[in-house]
């Protein structure tokens, strides 16, 4: 009885390594598109990462815009450094970048009511472009 039960085994690991062999030729090709889709989001940093570019526009920054032309930003999420916030404030807004600056601001709980109030952690930065270039979200 015992030598039936190995023959078995012996035509289930047959079927059970032809059936690994097709998955793993289609797992190769998952894999080859999975290198191609990423080779595409290397150029595109910012959009791989999903991080939001917003404007800060208050009385402060619109005194640096006017005196330094310095713009505000609000970015999330906060792990993104100055090199890739200036590519992709140059390739969203078409300028040049000379200098930027980034404050990150951590997480508080403010308001001491039965409800309170939360700020979320985010980064600012200050972005100083060449003379003579604008962003017109701004004006």
């Amino acid at each position: 009885m015992p030598i039936k039960w190995f023959k078995k085994k012996d035509k289930e690991e047959k079927g059970d390594k032809e059936r690994i062999n097709q998955q793993s030729s289609s797992s190769i090709s998952k894999t080859n598109k999975n290198k191609e889709n990423l080779d595409l989001s290397k150029s595109n940093i910012f959009i791989q990462k999903n991080f939001e570019i917003l404007p800060i526009i208050s009385e402060k920054s619109r005194q640096l815009v006017n005196q330094e032309n310095t713009y505000v930003f609000k970015i999330r999420p906060t792990n993104i450094n100055k090199v890739e916030i200036k590519k992709a404030i140059e390739n969203i807004f078409k300028v040049k970048v000379l200098k930027v600056r980034t404050f990150n601001y951590k997480k508080r709980i403010r308001g001491r009511t039965k409800v309170p109030s939360v700020r979320y952690n985010f980064k600012k930065a200050l972005v100083k472009l060449k003379e003579g270039q604008k962003i017109d979200i701004f004006d």
